[in-house]
């Protein structure tokens, strides 16, 4: 009956704890960053040109429980394929909408950004754009800090490049 009662005490206290770390990052202002990689493809290179580096984003936002508006800035690396490189950096906003799960969030996004690119094959070239962008993902709060995992598409439209996919793991702080 002792490791019944010592259980049941220790299943209670971890889930107060969980709804109060889901209750406090309900809504309001954040920052975080997330770091991962980022696939590049197609475009003004050549039209099979796939590459991939390490890229990292920056972003902040504020969340209204179920809808959350959100900003950044992401440098995707410098993908090369053949003796040819792209570099792309871009500024995004997006419109999230949110499913709390008690401590664990999921939400999708869809939004623009404004990206530009250095395109090299010998020779510079320099592409920019505003296009779309969607993405899904998870976050597990614990207090004012989130655990960030996200899938972004970034519809660059042909222009410079078919499309840059980024998977990526990140923080966020909850003010």
């Amino acid at each position: 009956m002792k490791k019944f009662n010592k259980l049941l005490a220790s299943t209670t206290l971890i889930a107060s704890l969980l709804f109060m770390a889901s209750a406090y990052a309900d809504n309001g202002f954040y920052i975080g960053g997330s770091v991962g990689n980022a696939d590049v493809s197609g475009g003004t290179l050549s039209s099979d040109f796939k590459g991939d580096d390490t890229g990292y984003k920056i972003f902040g936002g504020f969340k209204f429980t179920i809808f959350a508006i959100e900003g950044g800035y992401v440098n995707f690396g410098k993908a090369e394929s053949g003796g040819d490189s792209v570099e792309t950096t871009a500024f995004d906003l997006f419109g999230l909408v949110n499913i709390g799960l008690g401590p664990i969030d999921l939400f999708g996004k869809l939004g623009v950004f404004s990206w530009d690119s250095d395109l090299t094959n010998g020779t510079s070239i320099n592409k920019d754009g505003t296009d779309p962008v969607y993405g899904v993902g998870g976050g597990l709060s614990l207090g004012p800090l989130s655990v960030r995992a996200e899938y972004e598409y970034f519809d660059v439209g042909g222009d410079a490049l078919d499309d840059i996919q980024m998977i990526s793991l990140g923080v966020v702080y909850f003010f």
